[in-house]
Order: C-alpha cells, then sequence, then structure tokens
C-alpha cells in the first residue's frame, strides 16, 4: 500500500481505525502493514477533523473522530465542548450522541471527555440537557458517572 492508497483508506473511514477493521478487514491489515508513521496519521487526522468542523458534520461523528487521536486530546476535548455547548442536533442526532457520551462502557465518550476538558461543569450542562427526560436509562448512567 503507498501512502496516498493509505491516506485515502484512512480518510474514507474519517481516521477510526476499528470502523475500518471492521468494514474492510483487508484494507485495515494492509494499512497496519505500511508502518505509517504516527505523526503522519496525527496530522492526516487533525486535517480531517477541521475539515469536519468546517463542514458542519455531527458531533457524533466528531466525537468518535477525536477520540482516536493519540496527541492534542485537551484542544480537541475543548473545542468539542465549544461546539456542544451551542449545538442544536436533530432528535437521530440528539439520541445518538447521548448514547455515545453515556452508555454502559467504562470509557464512553464522558468519561473520555472528562479527562481531558477544562470545564467539567460546563461539559455536565451540555450532556444533561442532551439526555431526554423519558430516558431513565441514561439519566441513571448520567448520575452514576457524575458521582
Amino acid at each position: 500500500m503507498t501512502l496516498d492508497e493509505a491516506r485515502k483508506v484512512f480518510e474514507k473511514h474519517d481516521g477510526i481505525l476499528l470502523e475500518m477493521w471492521q468494514q474492510d478487514h483487508d484494507a485495515y491489515t494492509r494499512f497496519q502493514d505500511a508502518y505509517i508513521f504516527s505523526e503522519i496519521t496525527e496530522q492526516w487526522r487533525r486535517e480531517l477533523i477541521e475539515k469536519a468542523y468546517r463542514e458542519n458534520r455531527p458531533l457524533s461523528r466528531i466525537l468518535a473522530m477525536i477520540r482516536e487521536a493519540k496527541e492534542d486530546q485537551e484542544d480537541y476535548a475543548d473545542r468539542f465542548l465549544k461546539e456542544f455547548a451551542v449545538y442544536q442536533p436533530s432528535e437521530e442526532e440528539r439520541k445518538l450522541l447521548a448514547q455515545q457520551l453515556v452508555n454502559d462502557s467504562p470509557t464512553c465518550g464522558y468519561n473520555w471527555l472528562r479527562q481531558f476538558v477544562s470545564d467539567l461543569d460546563e461539559l455536565c450542562r451540555c450532556t444533561e440537557k442532551l439526555i431526554s427526560p423519558g430516558d431513565e436509562k441514561l439519566q441513571k448512567r448520567f448520575e452514576t458517572l457524575t458521582k
């Protein structure tokens, strides 16, 4: 796999290697066998994330992208939180993002963000307003996460 081919497959999956592995295991294997320096993939990732913000892609997708980063997590998390504070998602996106942030996994989005954001109170407020009053399971899980 050439560097150009590797970049194309990386971009196709928004830099999310698990997704690449799940959807195209052969491409994932060839990508890993190319032994691309992490500095290169991190630069590609920065470019993909910038593009995602410019294109107003759903925050659920951007969250998945930034969680793959090996560098700049604090910057990514704070920018995500800034966008999250003013985000007006569709109902489908609201449900998807709420599930991504607050689920039964110890590595849920909320826990990941909590490690890196500079304003935990804002993260809590934004997440809380995302969870609908009728979703008792997510509300209960969120209460557990915030204790």
